[in-house]
């Protein structure tokens, strides 16, 4: 969880518990949303389902979709 919020939203240094547990709390804006701003989509594969971690819920709020 993360290696996500690091590498897709460059939040490094967070000791409390990973912004997947709590997506709402997220300030910055994410690779996907400045990808998408530059004509790209951004897609997601997973193995494990969404409501593993709440996953799910960090997606949403990264990607800014309604439901996935």
């Amino acid at each position: 969880n993360r290696a996500q919020e690091n590498i897709l939203c460059g939040i490094n240094s967070n000791i409390q518990q990973s912004f997947s547990m709590h997506p709402k709390d997220i300030k910055t804006v994410c690779l996907p949303q400045l990808l998408k701003d530059s004509g790209y989509k951004t897609i997601v594969f997973r193995s494990d389902k969404l409501g593993f971690a709440n996953e799910g819920n960090f997606f949403r709020k990264i990607l800014r979709l309604a439901n996935i």
